[in-house]
């Protein structure tokens, strides 16, 4: 058995009080439990900067991101001195990932805070939320789908998610590189947490019960999610009335492993309704609000194990997200460049760089930022290199679905044989596996642009 641990979603939930000359309170709800009430006019680490840390275009997406642990000097996490670089370079990959995926096709925007982080090795590997308001029996995703499906930010006071990591836990923070049996994989984990703060979450307890209009105590009817709306019990039984979210079901079927996701496109990418994580014991965190672990193939299970890697949504994953309102959502083209050598020739040998891309079309590739000519099929091959081929190559495909997709660089390093260590040609091979510990393959998504 592989050693798995919870990854939970957190909650953030907008409590409106009755009454228009009545301040705007907030109520914060993690998947454990806790209710916090904050004021409007002390929100506290909820309240949204003056400005962001910076702003990253993914697609047609703006993200504008804020790193508390940057902001307060703090030198722990995304912060630290010497990991919080490739921390941030990784959360800002998954960012380009799904802003990608949603396909939006219209110019929108999205406030992300990354809250201070935890380094006690806690009960979560990460979490991430957004807001609601708890106006009574809905089905609605939240304030960040409703900012990035309408235009229109709904609590310009706060941010739209708020994600939170737990640096204790021995991470893979490179992005680019599989992470060691020992090591749990920062990407595809914030992958996981950020999907949830984009709406695709339960918000029902385990019996049934969604957010009150108090905000501190689950009633139904209640608030819940369009993935609530969507489950089924049994052989096709609604949960919630559509349009009063009375309760239509035992509650018994909140643990009964009967659970399945009826969203039209779900339904068809899995071949039948895809299971929800339903055990007999109800886990705060994890049941309702994931895929079956073990038999939907998907980023949103409910744990994932040391040395796993989910980089990639899944047929399923773009499949719900079109069923709760991304309608345009589609999987991000992955290019990949297949080099020998791990990227160290020596002067006469061949080099052959090899680009895939499903759906291609075209290709052109660069070397050192200008376009070599002809250089537009999917491999390109330099008969007998010399030193002058040495630098930064990528490639720029083009595809059916995507435009043009573009590969980070890969480097290529050609030796003269007067610089070859004593030894030879042996003696380069073991430099560059000490050097490098390169595989042939090396695996790209398309590039993380960003502005400010």
């Amino acid at each position: 058995m592989r050693n798995w641990t919870q990854v939970a979603s957190t909650v953030l939930i907008v409590l409106t009080l009755s009454g228009s000359v009545h301040a705007q309170n907030i109520v914060y709800a993690d998947a454990h439990g806790t209710r916090i009430l904050l004021s409007e006019k002390n929100l506290g680490q909820f309240a949204a900067p003056a400005a962001p840390g910076k702003t990253l275009m993914a697609g047609s997406l703006a993200w504008n991101i804020t790193y508390q642990d940057v902001s307060s000097n703090n030198n722990i996490g995304f912060d630290d001195p010497v990991n919080g670089a490739a921390r941030r370079a990784t959360a800002e990959a998954v960012m380009q990932y799904i802003g990608e995926a949603l396909n939006l096709g219209v110019s929108r925007s999205v406030d992300i805070s990354f809250k201070v982080s935890q380094m006690d090795s806690g009960d979560e590997l990460a979490s991430a939320g957004t807001f609601w308001n708890t106006t009574p029996s809905r089905f609605d995703n939240g304030f960040a789908f409703q900012h990035i499906t309408t235009g229109t930010d709904p609590a310009p006071l706060k941010e739209d998610i708020y994600c939170t990591v737990d640096f204790g836990y021995p991470w893979n923070e490179d992005h680019t590189q599989d992470p060691t049996p020992s090591e749990f994989d920062l990407f595809s984990v914030l992958l996981h947490e950020m999907t949830h703060g984009i709406g695709l979450l339960s918000l029902s307890d385990g019996l049934g019960r969604g957010i009150g209009p108090t905000g501190e105590v689950s009633t139904n009817p209640g608030v819940y999610t369009k993935w609530d709306q969507l489950m089924r019990y049994g052989a096709n039984s609604v949960c919630w009335n559509a349009s009063t979210t009375t309760l239509l079901v035992p509650t018994s079927a909140f643990i009964s492993d009967n659970l399945f996701f009826s969203g039209a496109n779900a339904t068809a990418a899995y071949g039948s309704r895809p299971p929800i994580y339903a055990p007999s014991s109800y886990i705060e965190g994890s049941s309702l609000a994931h895929f079956k672990t073990g038999v939907v193939d998907s980023v949103m299970q409910h744990a994932i194990g040391i040395g796993v890697v989910q980089r990639e949504y899944t047929a399923v994953d773009i499949a719900a997200l079109k069923d709760i309102g991304y309608t345009n959502a589609i999987a991000p083209v992955t290019v990949s460049i297949n080099t020998s050598s791990g990227g160290h020739y020596v002067e006469g040998q061949a080099i052959t760089l090899t680009a895939t891309a499903s759906g291609a079309t075209g290709y052109q590739w660069y070397h050192n930022n200008q376009a070599i000519p002809s250089a537009n099929q999917s491999a390109y091959s330099i008969s007998s290199a010399t030193t002058g081929d040495s630098g930064t190559y990528y490639c720029e495909v083009t595809t059916t679905t995507h435009g043009v997709v573009t590969s980070p660089t890969v480097d290529v390093v050609v030796h003269a044989p007067a610089d070859l260590p004593a030894g030879g040609f042996t003696a380069l091979a073991i430099l560059i596996l000490t050097l490098t510990a390169a595989a042939a393959t090396l695996a790209f998504r398309p590039p993380r642009a960003s502005a400010g």
